[in-house]
């Protein structure tokens, strides 16, 4: 029994995708894939991603080594929150260390 490879029509052209994804220099998988994910043939072809929707762009992400995990619009603010608070402490610290590094500067030349 033959299976019959479903033809797609791309600029007045038609090919099977495994004849597509050679064309294109990528796998038939990746082709696949990127169409199932409702990429235009265009797009599918040359690798360029689709525009992310609304919903998808606007979210944040915080990346995790190689992983982005979605957060949602307060916790983001939370992690913000506390990235700038420690900022600030780390600030605060290191302009009391520069303090008494001032100080014993100036003791230094009251003694000479």
């Amino acid at each position: 029994m033959k299976i019959k490879a479903k033809v797609i029509e791309h600029d007045g052209k038609k090919r099977t995708i495994a004849q597509w994804a050679r064309v294109a220099g990528i796998s038939p998988g990746v082709l696949r894939k990127r169409l199932s994910r409702g990429w235009s043939m265009a797009n599918a072809l040359t690798g360029i991603a689709p525009p992310r929707t609304a919903e998808r762009a606007t979210r944040p992400t915080v990346s995790k080594g190689a992983v982005a995990v979605a957060v949602d619009e307060a916790v983001a603010r939370d992690l913000a929150r506390t990235a700038l608070i420690a900022l600030e402490e780390r600030r605060a610290v290191k302009e009391a260390e520069l303090r008494l590094l001032q100080d014993a500067i100036n003791a230094l030349y009251a003694v000479v």
